[in-house]
């Protein structure tokens, strides 16, 4: 789990290890991961539009798959169940912590796409289009109504993009585009980022530490001797 610096790099706080690849594994991971993270950081973690006032977790910008984005599941499959199935049990975790909402209505308040994904997988898509360049409009709409008139536009006159288009309608897709949308407030939309480039800046190193095509318990270990070590550090330097 990565946090945005303000300025610059990530602090990564944990690294979760999942040999299951479902909505329940995600959910445990989450109910799991949180703790750990109020332990270091000698805090409960707060969700505002849960336990009310102004500190907290306020947003979560993460990639679309471009597969489940653009509705057509058969093509890799494994990435874009992986993908959602990330999302559903993060909406788990929460309908955990507030059952009062559903899941998808838990996502309304916390997910931001990273617009750079959605562009480049629809360019990928389509590389040849004419509205590659302009597509990305559609989420500075002013209100729904207009979004969804502009979108069925879209699908009249390129019935190729119907499925893409169709894809974008879910509550829960639609409000993780575009702050209209969203239940994020405004100033935290404003402030969250809009793409996920310094997370993925650090795949490369992470996977150059653990390793490529190694067995889950060799990642394992692998990660777990730098903590070892700096936990080690800290004990001996208090």
């Amino acid at each position: 789990m990565q946090c945005a610096d303000i300025h610059v790099g990530i602090n990564v706080y944990c690294y979760a290890f999942l040999n299951l690849d479902t909505r329940e594994a995600y959910a445990t991971m989450f109910s799991q991961i949180f703790p750990i993270l109020e332990d270091v950081a000698r805090s409960s973690i707060r969700f505002p539009y849960i336990h009310g006032g102004e500190q907290g977790l306020r947003t979560v910008t993460i990639d679309m798959c471009k597969k489940q984005a653009s509705g057509r599941m058969r093509i890799c499959r494994h990435c874009a169940r992986h993908v959602l199935k990330f999302y559903l049990g993060f909406g788990d975790y929460l309908n955990m912590l507030d059952p009062s909402q559903e899941w998808h209505e838990h996502l309304q308040h916390m997910l931001v796409f990273c617009k750079t994904h959605v562009q480049r997988n629809f360019a990928k898509k389509f590389p040849k289009h004419p509205v590659k360049h302009s597509i990305h409009q559609l989420w500075n709409m002013n209100s729904k109504q207009e979004l969804l008139k502009q979108m069925d536009s879209i699908s009249t006159t390129y019935p190729e993009l119907k499925s893409w288009i169709n894809s974008k309608k879910k509550r829960w897709i639609l409000s993780g585009l575009t702050p209209e949308q969203s239940k994020v407030p405004i100033k935290w939309w404003i402030y969250a980022r809009d793409h996920t480039g310094i997370s993925e800046s650090s795949h490369f190193q992470d996977n150059n530490f653990t390793g490529r095509k190694i067995s889950f318990l060799g990642a394992v270990l692998k990660y777990s001797i730098f903590p070892a070590c700096f936990e080690h550090m800290l004990i001996y330097n208090l």
